[in-house]
């Protein structure tokens, strides 16, 4: 199995040099315009699915490849946008929350602890792992797309592993785990 993480394009808080948990948050003119550059990137991928953040910045910039490709995007809460846990932070998994947003969509509480959004890195591995596909596009946040990494890794010191918009990882599943880039932007 590929997997392939590609965090969102460029948000208005990206822009501006933060990160945001606002799930509702979009695009800047910039990240809607490299959401259309990147496709030939994209489908030279042979995607088989795509599992996807529920956080609009993340749908937003998936919109363009799924027009292209008659291909199955999976909607998935666990993927939402997490907090930053620094590399000498021991944390404990607590169990993870969901909450209904006004248009009645999944999304983790806005006061989530950091013991929860580790137990949501280990769904979505879980779910990715669950899945019969081949080729894997996983599109999410860049505090989710490193620990996800860390999980698969399975690195003894956490890494804090560079996402940076549009930035393309690829790891391969098979008698162990390869990882064959991390970062290279398209």
């Amino acid at each position: 199995m590929d997997i392939f993480f590609l965090r969102h394009a460029e948000s208005l808080s990206n822009c501006n040099g933060s990160y945001s948990s606002d799930p509702g948050e979009p695009l800047t003119q910039k990240g809607y315009m490299d959401a259309e550059r990147i496709i030939p990137d994209l489908l030279d991928l042979n995607l088989d699915i795509i599992m996807c953040s529920p956080c609009l910045r993340a749908r937003d910039t998936i919109a363009p490849i799924k027009r292209e490709l008659d291909i199955s995007v999976n909607i998935l809460p666990a993927l939402a946008e997490g907090q930053n846990i620094g590399v000498d932070q021991l944390i404990s998994p607590e169990p993870a929350d969901f909450v209904f947003d006004a248009n009645g969509e999944l999304f983790p509480p806005e006061d989530e602890s950091a013991g929860a959004f580790l137990s949501r890195v280990r769904q979505s591995v879980s779910t990715i792992n669950e899945i019969q596909a081949k080729r894997i596009l996983v599109v999410s946040h860049g505090h989710m797309l490193r620990e996800i990494l860390n999980e698969y890794l399975q690195t003894d010191v956490k890494i804090c592993f560079p996402h940076d918009n549009c930035g393309l990882t690829h790891i391969s599943i098979g008698s162990g785990v390869t990882c064959h880039y991390i970062n290279r932007i398209l």
